[in-house]
């Protein structure tokens, strides 16, 4: 896969840029275009080295994804490039449409890295990177947790929606949680806890009142005894520059909002080192009738991924 001939087509800046550093982290070759009638002149001039996958926006100006990827499956033919429809919005929507125009995928935005290499695998025919078990739990990194159990988690996050993901999903998987509500309030946990720190890591919302998550993260570093205390930056903001702000600042990882069970656990096998710790009984054993709860069928959200995100709790996903 790699060198793939990839096309963006987005009429959003941000999202066209956002797009470009993953497919380009996955050693693809990108090309990006911000309106429908030009994403058809490029694979027309381009058609002796053919795009082999396209990333069409829905809601575009002037011309639709839909009307867009019709007109290109139309005039490719034999030779159409495989398209992935990019949608903010429910995609039950427009997939009958979709389906009936050949459109092989779907991403919700905002884009993870993660749900989008998964994607492309999938609609390629590859075995993908990442199966979710049910339950969402992580289960890719299922052996690595157990040995980091017990493991002490500063999630310094300031949105209580957030907050309450956070550590219903890391509380699920038998870690223990402290919140802090900025980064003021990290920095004052972080020194109170002693030396060595009492937590095994520390992860940092990027922005937040009273002390944004940089200046938070370089007042830690400021002490040489917490130079081991690993800090990974927890945002939103893909945008090119951003990661190598969080390393600038004194972060060892970098992982994308809204949280991935998979990736959030990756970054906890990878940093906490295993040992010896206090085992915390799982949620799911101490309250199993969660598991038996009925979700309504919902149009435009998608549960599976919702709860996967949850790690399969029903409870914290209605509430």
């Amino acid at each position: 896969m790699r060198g793939l001939k990839v096309l963006v087509c987005d009429d959003n800046q941000t999202a066209r840029d956002i797009l470009k550093e993953a497919l380009e982290a996955f050693s693809f070759n990108v090309t990006l275009t911000d309106s429908g009638k030009h994403a058809i002149e490029l694979i027309e001039k381009e058609k002796e080295h053919p795009f082999e996958l396209v990333l069409m926006d829905w809601k575009m100006p002037s011309m639709d994804g839909l009307e867009t990827s019709k007109i290109i499956s139309e005039k490719s033919s034999s030779n159409a490039p495989t398209i992935i429809m990019v949608t903010a919005f429910g995609r039950e929507e427009i997939a009958e449409k979709a389906r009936e125009i050949g459109i092989k995928g779907f991403l919700t935005k905002p884009v993870s890295y993660s749900s989008l290499f998964d994607t492309i695998m999938e609609v390629f025919g590859k075995e993908t990177r990442t199966k979710h078990a049910a339950s969402g739990k992580g289960m890719k990194y299922l052996a690595e947790i157990e040995l980091i159990r017990g493991a002490r988690i500063l999630l310094t996050e300031d949105n209580e929606i957030n907050q309450q993901v956070g550590t219903e999903l890391l509380e699920g998987a038998g870690f223990v949680v402290e919140i802090a509500n900025h980064g003021k309030e990290a920095v004052d946990m972080v020194k109170n806890s002693g030396v060595p720190p009492a937590y095994d890591i520390v992860l940092m919302d990027l922005q937040m009142p009273v002390m944004d998550g940089y200046t938070a993260t370089r007042t830690i570093r400021e002490f040489k005894e917490y130079d081991d205390l690993p800090i990974v930056a927890m945002t939103a903001d893909a945008m090119t520059g951003i990661r190598e702000k969080c390393f600038d600042a004194g972060m060892q990882d970098f992982v994308t909002k809204p949280i991935d069970p998979d990736e959030v656990f990756g970054a906890l096998v990878k940093w906490i080192k295993p040992g010896e710790r206090v085992m915390v009984a799982e949620r799911s054993e101490k309250a199993p009738v969660k598991e038996e709860i009925e979700l309504p069928v919902f149009i435009n959200i998608d549960v599976d991924d919702a709860l996967r995100r949850l790690g399969g709790n029903k409870g914290c996903f209605l509430t």
